[in-house]
C-alpha cells in the first residue's frame, strides 16, 4: 500500500513538473527567439490546472504574444491574428495574480505601449472597412486605458463609431452615452443616438433623447429638424410651427425650412405670413416648384372664398365690388402658378389652375392654349 502511494504520489509530481516545465521551456524559447514553440508551450500552461493561476504563467503569455504583435518575420507576424489583444489579457491577468516576484515596471510599460498599439491598429482596419476587428482593437485598447484610470475619449469615439458601422446600434449608443458624460463631442454623440434610434425605428425613444440633449444645445440644428420631422408625422402643426422658427433663427437663407413654414402657417390659417413665407422660399431658391404652387394655390383658394362672399350678397353694387377683389386675387394666383408651371410643363394639376385661373380673369387666348395643351396630355 505504502509502495502504491508513493508511487502514485510520484506519478502527479512529475505531471506537475511538467507542466510547469512549460513555463521554463516558454522562457528559453523567447530567449532563442522561437516564438512560434514559446506559444505552444504557454497555450498548453495557461489552460492547465497547476499553472494556470500564476503571475509567472500570464506574464510569459503576455511576453509571448507581445513579441509576435511586434515582430518583422513574416512566419511569427502570421502565428496569430490578434496577439497584441492576447499579449493585454496576459499582462492584464497578471497584474491581477501575485505580482511579488515579477517586475510590474516592465510589464506596465508594455501595457502603455499596447495601448497605442491597439488604437493605431483599430483605426487601421476602420480604414479598411474591417469594421468588427476595428472594434475589438479599440475595446483591448479601452480595456489597457482603463488600467491606468485613464479616460480614452478618442478610443471611446472611435468604438461608437465603428459599432455604427456594423449597426450595433445599442453597443454604439452606450459608448455615445459615455462620451457625453464626459462632454467629449457630446453634441455629435447626441445626434448620432438619435439616428441609430431611428435607424431601428425607435422614434418614441429619438424623440426623447431630442427632448433631453435639446436642453443642453438648444441650437442645435440636427436635433431641431429631427423634432421637427418628428411633429409633422404626428400632425402637430402648432409644435411643429414652434421648432421650425427656431430652426429658421439658425438657418434664414434655407428656403425648405421657410417653406415648411409658410405650409404651417397656411394650416393654422395664418394666410398672410404663410404667404410671406412661400414667396420668400421662391426668392431663396427660383427653382422651387412647389414654393411657387403652393403660393398661386393658396391665392386661388382665397379667390374662391371672396368669389363664395360675392354669392352671398343682394346688392348689385357690393357684389360687383366683392367680385373685381376676387378677380384681383385670381390674377395674383396666375403670376406664381406660370413659375411652376415654367418649371414643370407636364404638371397636370397646375396646368388644370392656370386654365380655371384665365377663365375667370377673362384671358381667353391663355385659356384656349392651356385647354389645348391639356387635350395633348
Amino acid at each position: 500500500m505504502n509502495k502504491r502511494l508513493i508511487f502514485i504520489f510520484f506519478i502527479i509530481n512529475s505531471f506537475c513538473f511538467s507542466q510547469k516545465k512549460n513555463i521554463s521551456n516558454t522562457s528559453a524559447y523567447i530567449k532563442k527567439n522561437k516564438l512560434d514553440k514559446a506559444q505552444l508551450e504557454i497555450d498548453a500552461a495557461v489552460l492547465h490546472e497547476t499553472t494556470k493561476n500564476l503571475a509567472k504563467t500570464w506574464m510569459y503569455y503576455g511576453d509571448v504574444y507581445y513579441r509576435i504583435s511586434t515582430s518583422n518575420e513574416n512566419h511569427f507576424k502570421n502565428l496569430d491574428q490578434n496577439p497584441g489583444i492576447k499579449s493585454l489579457k496576459g499582462y492584464l491577468n497578471t497584474m491581477n495574480l501575485d505580482t511579488k516576484k515579477i517586475n510590474t515596471v516592465r510589464i506596465e510599460k508594455n501595457i502603455k505601449l499596447l495601448q497605442k498599439m491597439l488604437l493605431n491598429s483599430g483605426i487601421q482596419y476602420f480604414n479598411e472597412k474591417n469594421y468588427m476587428v476595428s472594434a475589438q482593437k479599440f475595446e483591448a485598447s479601452l480595456e489597457a486605458s482603463k488600467y491606468f484610470n485613464q479616460t480614452d475619449s478618442i478610443a471611446i469615439y472611435n468604438t461608437a463609431l465603428t459599432y455604427e458601422r456594423l449597426k450595433k446600434f445599442d453597443r454604439a449608443i452606450n459608448y455615445y452615452e459615455k462620451l457625453i458624460s464626459i462632454n467629449y463631442k457630446a453634441e455629435t454623440s447626441c445626434n448620432a443616438i438619435v439616428n441609430s434610434l431611428k435607424k431601428q425605428e425607435k422614434d418614441e425613444e429619438a424623440h426623447e433623447i431630442v427632448k433631453q440633449c435639446r436642453i443642453q444645445f438648444p441650437k442645435n440644428q440636427s436635433l431641431l429638424i429631427t423634432e421637427l420631422n418628428y411633429y409633422l408625422t404626428k400632425n402637430d402643426t402648432e409644435s411643429a410651427l414652434t421648432v421650425v422658427s427656431l430652426a429658421l433663427e439658425n438657418d434664414p437663407k434655407n428656403a425648405q425650412l421657410a417653406f415648411t413654414n409658410g405650409t404651417l402657417l397656411s394650416q393654422l390659417n395664418y394666410v398672410d405670413k404663410a404667404i410671406q413665407n412661400y414667396q420668400k422660399a421662391a426668392d431663396l431658391d427660383p427653382n422651387y416648384f412647389n414654393a411657387y404652387y403652393n403660393l398661386g394655390t393658396l391665392y386661388f383658394n382665397l379667390g374662391i372664398d371672396k368669389m363664395n362672399e360675392a354669392r352671398e350678397i343682394d346688392d348689385d353694387n357690393e357684389y360687383d365690388q366683392i367680385k373685381n377683389e376676387a378677380v384681383l386675387i385670381f390674377k395674383k394666383a396666375i403670376i406664381p402658378l406660370e413659375k411652376a408651371f415654367h418649371l414643370r410643363p407636364k404638371d397636370v394639376n397646375t396646368m388644370n389652375s392656370l386654365r380655371q385661373l384665365y377663365a375667370k380673369t377673362g384671358l381667353n387666348q391663355k385659356y384656349k392654349e392651356m385647354t389645348s395643351k391639356l387635350d395633348n396630355q
